[in-house]
């Protein structure tokens, strides 16, 4: 058991908290890490089979001021993973990076994988 996890725990249980309430929020917040990485992992493997055939890489992640989880500059191809879409900080933050994204590199195609949300999102320069 970590230290800040320790701290958490007596804070919460000093503070009326339920033990078993506490162990059960924690492990849900982990349990949602660990599937947004898995989703992030298969889409990369994904990528690399479709778009990286050959010995020199292919596919990209992009970090210049703006994070892009996968770029394919070959076919102007930009993906973004978001495990969940429903909260509208993390919804905007998607998209203005493949906007932005755009801006740089004129895209071809951009994406939002996500676990279950579909949709079409027209922006100005940019159809999601």
């Amino acid at each position: 058991m970590s230290h800040s996890y320790l701290e958490d725990l007596l804070l919460f249980t000093a503070i009326g908290g339920n033990f078993l309430w506490m162990l059960l929020s924690r492990w849900a917040m982990s349990l949602l890490l660990v599937w947004e990485r898995k989703l992030e992992n298969l889409c990369a493997i994904h990528l690399m089979k479709q778009y990286s055939n050959t010995d020199e890489p292919r596919l990209f992640y992009y970090n210049r001021n703006i994070e892009v989880d996968f770029y394919v500059p070959d076919v102007g191809l930009a993906v973004q993973v978001s495990f969940d879409m429903n909260d509208t900080e993390k919804r905007n933050r998607e998209i203005s990076a493949l906007v932005s994204l755009n801006k740089v590199f004129p895209l071809q195609r951009a994406v939002i994988v996500t676990r279950d949300h579909e949709e079409k999102i027209t922006t100005n320069e940019l159809i999601v």
